[in-house]
């Protein structure tokens, strides 16, 4: 992933940046070593980012300039941006655990996450120690039907997907989404986030959902490189970079 003057020209004018910028300087706590880091790729790895935020002092593992990409659209940029009253997260394609970790210190919720990939988890399980009494972690990817697939996997961990040709694939065992969603809203009433970030079938999961999940569901992000084919009248979109948080506007718990 190269970044060209026109690139960066392009993200001066985008307001998201300048949010994410404000929170390194007041969040961060060696702001102009991150900011190197993401702008120039330089440093050494794995390597300890420290944030303070919601009154927590934060320590997240990250392993190459990819992790990097991610604190910042999640800590810094907040893509997935969480109300601090929310106590049901989904959380499908875990990763190395930060976007789990933000859904932990933004809000006193129980999450649930999910991750297939082998060295993602080992990585993901040190993220989350401090708050692993209120993160289930499942090993498993999230399918629109369920049963085994087999899933790309490439260095990083940040770009595998069901059904990606990267190169190397691993054999994983998937759960289907409606039955899963179906399982935790049988036990907790309602989902107050769902994340979605699998680089490959987003759309399929959603649109394997029927209306009697969907209107327990209070917001949904998903990441997607292309168009939001997904229409549903309860929902408003909008969109942050490649993110698509959808509000359910009828939603009550």
């Amino acid at each position: 992933m190269s970044r060209t003057l026109k690139s960066y020209l392009y993200a001066a004018l985008e307001k998201r940046h300048w949010k994410a910028l404000m929170n390194i300087v007041l969040h961060c706590r060696y702001p102009l070593n991150f900011i190197q880091r993401y702008l120039f790729k330089k440093g050494i790895y794995p390597h300890k980012i420290y944030i303070r935020k919601n009154k927590s002092n934060i320590e997240i593992n990250v392993y190459s300039w990819h992790d990097i990409l991610t604190v910042n659209e999640i800590f810094f940029r907040e893509d997935y941006y969480t109300p601090k009253d929310s106590s049901v997260i989904v959380d499908i394609g875990a990763n190395i655990g930060i976007s789990a970790l933000y859904f932990l210190v933004q809000s006193n919720s129980r999450v649930f996450s999910y991750e297939p990939v082998p060295s993602n988890l080992e990585k993901l399980y040190k993220n989350i120690r401090p708050y692993a009494h209120r993160c289930e972690v499942y090993p498993v990817a999230i399918s629109p039907g369920g049963g085994g697939m087999y899933f790309g996997t490439e260095p990083t961990g940040r770009y595998g997907g069901l059904g990606l040709d990267t190169g190397t694939v691993i054999e994983v065992k998937t759960i289907s989404i409606e039955k899963e969603l179906a399982r935790i809203l049988k036990k907790h009433g309602h989902i107050d986030v769902l994340k979605i970030d699998i680089e490959s079938l987003e759309l399929e999961l959603l649109h394997a959902l029927d209306d009697n999940i969907l209107k327990k569901i209070r917001t949904i992000h998903v990441e997607l490189n292309g168009e939001l084919k997904f229409s549903n009248a309860s929902f408003t979109a909008l969109k942050r970079g490649t993110v698509y948080s959808l509000t359910n506007t009828l939603y009550s718990p």
